[in-house]
C-alpha cells in the first residue's frame, strides 16, 4: 500500500507540474512583420512637444578623419534667446531656425521596421557617437539628434543613419534607448555642427549701397626683438558721392608724413578695387568667436580707457590688439573704417592669425575649401563703431524779422532774387501784347518803333497831366496815342510788377508814380460816371480799366495790417525752423541709438574671418592708385615685398625698460 500511495503522490505532483508548467509557458516571440505592422504609420516620439525644449545638442562622427564634432543649441530661461553654449553662449541666428531643425521630431512617422537586431545598426548606421568608444576604425556611426527639457530631462533622442537606397529623403534611424531600425521621411540639411550655419553670419548687416566713406589704415605692429615696432605705410580717407570715389585725404608716412587730396601726379583712383571693398565689406561673414575677457567687455560697454585694466590689456595682445594711450587701438594686421549714410562709422582692426587643425587635415587630404584656405587660415578681428557727427550738420535756418521794416526788408530781397534776370529783354514782346488794346491800330508804328528808352521821359511828367486831358475834348482823340506809351513803361520798367502781382509786396517796388497813376485811375474813373462822357470818354475807358489793376498792388498796408502780418510771418519761420532742427536732433539720436546698441553687442566677442575675407579687405598702394589708362590690379592681394615702412616705434612700444 505504502509504494501505491507513493506512486500516487508522484502522480499527482506530475500532473500539477505539467498544468503549472502549461500555464506558465512562453508566448511565441513576435516576428519582425508583426512588429512592423504594429508601427507603421505611428509617430516616433508620441508625447514629444516641441515647445518644452530648452535644449539642442546634434553630434556628429567624421569616419574619413575620425573626428567627433557637436554643436549645442540651449535657451536662456529669462531672455529665451537661443545661444550656442559651445561657443561661449553666442546669440544664435533666431528660433525660427532652431525650431526648423526640431519640429520635424515631432511629425516623424514610421514608414516600416527593418530590424530589432542590434548586430545590424551597423549596416544601417545608426550605432550611437560615443566619444569614449570610437576610433579610426569605427564604422556605421550615425548622428545623434538629441532634445532636453527645462528641468534636463530627455525629450527625444534620434540616431539618423544611411540613407535609404533610391528613395527620396528617407532615412535609417533609432530611437537610442530601443534596438529597432525604423524607416522615416527626413530631411538632414538643418542638422549642421558648423558654428556659422547657426549665426547671423553678416555680422556688420551693412549694405554696399549705405557705404559712403572708407579708410584705409596700411601698418602692422611687428614682433622685435625686444618688443614690437610699428611699421606704417599710409593713410588713406576716401568719400562715395553721385557714384564716384574721390580722395579726402591721403598721408604717406614714406615720404615723411606728406599730406595729398589728389592722387599722385599721372595716375587715379582705382574705383573698381575700391568698389570691391565695398562689396566685401556687405558679405564679410564671420566664422568663429571667442569671448573677451569680463573686465575688457565691461571697459569697452563703458568707453574706460583700456590701458588701466591690465587683464584687458594682456587679452587684447593675446589676439593681435594693442591698447594705447588716449583709446588708440593698434592691430598686427591694420586697420579698416567704413562710414554709411545713416551716420555710422564701423572700425574693423585684424589681429593674429589662427589656425583651424581640422581644415589643415582635410587640406592634406586635397580637400582644400578654397584658394585662399579661408577654413584652415583665420584671423582675429576687434569691431567697433562711432557717431559720424558730419552727417548731422546743423540746418540753416531762416532769420527771424523783429521789426516790419525787416519783414519789408525780407521781402524785397526775396523778390529781387526770384525775378528772372532775362526779364528786361523780354520787353518788346509785353509792349506788343499791350498795344492791341488800345483798339487803335494806326498807333502801333510809333509805339513799337520808338525805343523803349525813349519815352521815359514823357513818362515821369505824364501822371501829373494825366487828370486834366479830360478837360480838352477836341484833344482826347490826338493825345491817344501817347497813352499806351506812357502805360507801356509801366510794364517793363519794374521788373517784378507782372510776374509778381501781389497786393501786399508791390507798394515797395512801384514807388511814387504808381501812387500818381492810382490817382489818375481814380479821377478817370470818377468823371465819367458823373457826366456820362460821349465817344472820347468811352476811348478812355480801357485805359482807365487798364490802370484799375495796379490799385489793389499800390494800396498802403495800415500799421495794424503790416503788425499782424509781422507776427504770422515770425510764427511760420519760427515753426519751421524748430522742425529742421527737430528732424536733425531726431536724426543724430537715432544713429546714437544704433552706435550704442552695436558697441553693446560688439563689446563681449573677438571675432573670426577667414584669411581670404581679410584680404578682400585690404587695399594696398598699388591697389588704391592706377594710371589713367591701366587696368585695375587685382583686390585682396598683398603687396609685394610685406609691409613697407621703417620699424619706429609708437609710445609705448619697444625695449622693456624704455
Amino acid at each position: 500500500m505504502s509504494e501505491m500511495k507513493t506512486t500516487a503522490y508522484f502522480a499527482a505532483a506530475a500532473a500539477v507540474s505539467i498544468g503549472m508548467a502549461w500555464a506558465f509557458r512562453p508566448t511565441a516571440v513576435r516576428s519582425e512583420k508583426d512588429i512592423s505592422d504594429e508601427r507603421r504609420g505611428q509617430p516616433v516620439f508620441a508625447d514629444f512637444n516641441p515647445d518644452s525644449a530648452s535644449s539642442f545638442r546634434i553630434v556628429k562622427f567624421n569616419e574619413e578623419l575620425a573626428t567627433l564634432s557637436q554643436l549645442e543649441l540651449a535657451k536662456d530661461a529669462k531672455t529665451e534667446v537661443w545661444t550656442l553654449p559651445s561657443a561661449d553662449g553666442y546669440p544664435a541666428d533666431s528660433a525660427e531656425q532652431v525650431s526648423q531643425a526640431i519640429s520635424p521630431l515631432t511629425e516623424l512617422t514610421v514608414l516600416s521596421t527593418v530590424s530589432t537586431d542590434r548586430s545590424d545598426h551597423v549596416l544601417y548606421g545608426v550605432v550611437e557617437p560615443k566619444e569614449d568608444e570610437l576610433d579610426a576604425a569605427a564604422s556605421g556611426v550615425g548622428m545623434l539628434l538629441r532634445v532636453g527639457g527645462a528641468k534636463g530631462e530627455q525629450l527625444a533622442e534620434l540616431i539618423v543613419g544611411k540613407e535609404v537606397k533610391d528613395a527620396t529623403d528617407q532615412r535609417y534611424v533609432r530611437v537610442r534607448a530601443e534596438d529597432a531600425v525604423y524607416v522615416v521621411q527626413l530631411k538632414t540639411d538643418a542638422y549642421t555642427t558648423q558654428f556659422d550655419k547657426w549665426i547671423k553670419g553678416e555680422l556688420l548687416n551693412v549694405r554696399s549701397m549705405d557705404v559712403d566713406y572708407v579708410g584705409l589704415r596700411d601698418y602692422a605692429i611687428l614682433p622685435l626683438e625686444k618688443g614690437y615696432g610699428l611699421s606704417q605705410n599710409f593713410d588713406a580717407d576716401l568719400d562715395f558721392k553721385d557714384n564716384k570715389w574721390s580722395l579726402q585725404k591721403f598721408v604717406d608716412h614714406k615720404l615723411e608724413g606728406k599730406e595729398i587730396t589728389q592722387p599722385p601726379e599721372g595716375q587715379v583712383l582705382a574705383d573698381a578695387a575700391l568698389n570691391d571693398l565695398r562689396t566685401s565689406v556687405q558679405n564679410l561673414k564671420i566664422v568663429s568667436v571667442r569671448r573677451k575677457p569680463s573686465g575688457l567687455a565691461a571697459d569697452l560697454k563703458a568707453d574706460e580707457a583700456l590701458t588701466k585694466n591690465a587683464e584687458s590689456v594682456k587679452s587684447l595682445q593675446g589676439q593681435g590688439f594693442f591698447p594705447m594711450e588716449g583709446g588708440v587701438v593698434y592691430a598686427t594686421g591694420g586697420e579698416l573704417i567704413v562710414g554709411t549714410k545713416d551716420g555710422v562709422r564701423y572700425s574693423l582692426r585684424f589681429g593674429n592669425t589662427s589656425v583651424n587643425s581640422a581644415a589643415l587635415e582635410e587640406e592634406g587630404k586635397g580637400e582644400k575649401k578654397d584658394d585662399a584656405g579661408s577654413d584652415a587660415v583665420r584671423r582675429y578681428m576687434l569691431v567697433t563703431t562711432q557717431l559720424d557727427e558730419s552727417k548731422f550738420p546743423p540746418p540753416q535756418l531762416k532769420l527771424v524779422p523783429e521789426t516790419v521794416e525787416e519783414m519789408l526788408a525780407m521781402e524785397a530781397a526775396e523778390k529781387a532774387k526770384s525775378a528772372p534776370a532775362a526779364q528786361p529783354a523780354s520787353a518788346a514782346p509785353v509792349e506788343s501784347a499791350v498795344t492791341p488794346a488800345t483798339d487803335t491800330p494806326a498807333t502801333d508804328t510809333p509805339a513799337t518803333d520808338t525805343p523803349a528808352a525813349e519815352p521815359a521821359p514823357s513818362t515821369i511828367d505824364k501822371p501829373a497831366t494825366d487828370p486834366v486831358v479830360p478837360a480838352e475834348p477836341a484833344a482826347t482823340t490826338e493825345p491817344k496815342p501817347a497813352e499806351p506809351a506812357a502805360t507801356e513803361p509801366k510794364a517793363t520798367e519794374p521788373a517784378t510788377t507782372e510776374p509778381t502781382p501781389e497786393p501786399i509786396k508791390d507798394p515797395d517796388e512801384c514807388g511814387p508814380f504808381a501812387e500818381a497813376e492810382q490817382d489818375g485811375a481814380t479821377q478817370e474813373g470818377t468823371a465819367p460816371v458823373a457826366e456820362q462822357p460821349a465817344a472820347p470818354a468811352d476811348e478812355k475807358k480801357p485805359a482807365a480799366e487798364g490802370k484799375t489793376e495796379l490799385a489793389p498792388s499800390a494800396r498802403q498796408e495800415s500799421p495794424e495790417e503790416l503788425k499782424e502780418r509781422l507776427q504770422f510771418l515770425q510764427e511760420t519761420i519760427k515753426k519751421e525752423n524748430q522742425r529742421l532742427i527737430d528732424a536733425r536732433n531726431e536724426s543724430m539720436k537715432q544713429a546714437d541709438k544704433k552706435v550704442r546698441e552695436l558697441n553693446a553687442s560688439f563689446a563681449d566677442w573677438f571675432y573670426v574671418v577667414s584669411e581670404s575675407a581679410y584680404a578682400k579687405l585690404r587695399v594696398s598702394r598699388e591697389q588704391l592708385f592706377k594710371a589713367p589708362d591701366a587696368k585695375d590690379p587685382a583686390a585682396g592681394a598683398f603687396p609685394p615685398g610685406g609691409f613697407p615702412g621703417g620699424a619706429a616705434f609708437p609710445p609705448g612700444f619697444g625695449p622693456p625698460g624704455n
